[in-house]
């Protein structure tokens, strides 16, 4: 994003604010509006309802993870990269708990809401797409199925996240330092 945020990025940034702190099922049009700093019928001009508010945060932050894994692709040696992206994985959880609760809240909110499914179909391909392009990267094209094995890794990075959301007391550690090793022989 750039430094002077748009009426549009404005209400997506106050709606993560919003939705972090209150869940989405707490969360009112009006208390992103307040927070956004923007009368409520703007919100109505940007987005048809709160759950297409929901699916673009959540876009916002697959882009920022997008960017975030193409410039470790970029400053790291193909060697070192499957190691900075699952130790980036694991440290995301502790600095964006909020992030993972708004994911895993769209997950089980779009079983059953088409406008939600849409949304995070498109989240979960933004990812797996994410991970084959390091996968290509780390394996110089050798991997003869970056896609299925992006799927998988995406699998257990939200299962992991997952897991440490419901048991504060699990340590995934070692989860993460076996699933690196399983990646690094690729």
């Amino acid at each position: 994003m750039t430094a002077e945020l748009t009426a549009r990025d404005k209400i997506i940034e106050a709606a993560y604010k919003v939705m972090a702190e209150q869940g989405y099922a707490a969360t009112t049009i009006s208390a992103i509006a307040s927070e956004a700093g923007v009368a409520r019928g703007l919100l109505h001009y940007y987005f048809k309802n709160k759950e297409e508010i929901l699916v673009e945060v959540l876009k916002e932050l697959s882009r920022r993870y997008t960017l975030r894994m193409r410039q470790l692709s970029q400053e790291l040696p193909a060697t070192d990269l499957s190691r900075a992206a699952i130790s980036d994985a694991q440290k995301r959880l502790d600095r964006e708990r909020e992030r993972f609760l708004l994911r895993f809240e769209l997950f089980a909110l779009a079983l059953r809401n088409p406008t939600l499914r849409a949304g995070a179909g498109e989240l979960m391909e933004s990812g797996r797409v994410s991970i084959a392009n390091a996968i290509q990267r780390a394996t110089e094209g050798r991997e003869r199925s970056p896609e299925a094995l992006a799927a998988v890794i995406l699998a257990c990075l939200d299962g992991l996240a997952l897991q440490q959301l419901m048991d504060p007391t699990f340590d995934a550690s070692s989860a993460y330092d076996r699933l690196y090793e399983l990646v690094s022989g690729l």
